[in-house]
C-alpha cells in the first residue's frame, strides 16, 4: 500500500472504464502508461463473460489491490448503463476504451 500511495503521490488521476474487458489486456496496458506527473486509475470494467470478472477481480482488486468495480452483463441490456452510472456515481471519467471482439467468442 505504501509504494502505491508513493506511486500516486505526484501524479494526476487519469480515470478509465474498460468496455469489452475481456481477461484485462487493454487495462493492464492503461496501468502500465503512465509518466511522471499522470497515471490511469482504473475504475471499472464490463464483460458478458462472467470468468472475466473472476480474472479482473483477483488480478485488479486482489493482486494490484485497486478498488476496481466490475459489470457483467450484456451492454445492450436495458439496465446497463444504469448500473454503470451507479457504479462510477461521482467519477468523472476521462477514457472509455472499449476491446475488440474475440474471434474465438465471435462467430
Amino acid at each position: 500500500m505504501a509504494e502505491k500511495l508513493d506511486f500516486i503521490k505526484n501524479r494526476k488521476a487519469v480515470t478509465f472504464v474498460d468496455l469489452f474487458a475481456g481477461a484485462g489486456g487493454i487495462s493492464e496496458g492503461f496501468l502500465q502508461a503512465y509518466t511522471q506527473d499522470k497515471y490511469f486509475k482504473f475504475v471499472l470494467a464490463s464483460d458478458i463473460n462472467s470468468n472475466c470478472e473472476l480474472t479482473h477481480r483477483v488480478r485488479y482488486n486482489y493482486q494490484l489491490g485497486l478498488d476496481t468495480k466490475f459489470i457483467t452483463e450484456d451492454i445492450m441490456s436495458e439496465t446497463f448503463l444504469d448500473q454503470l452510472l451507479e457504479a462510477v456515481k461521482d467519477e468523472d471519467i476521462d477514457v472509455v476504451t472499449g476491446g475488440p471482439s474475440c474471434q474465438s467468442f465471435s462467430l
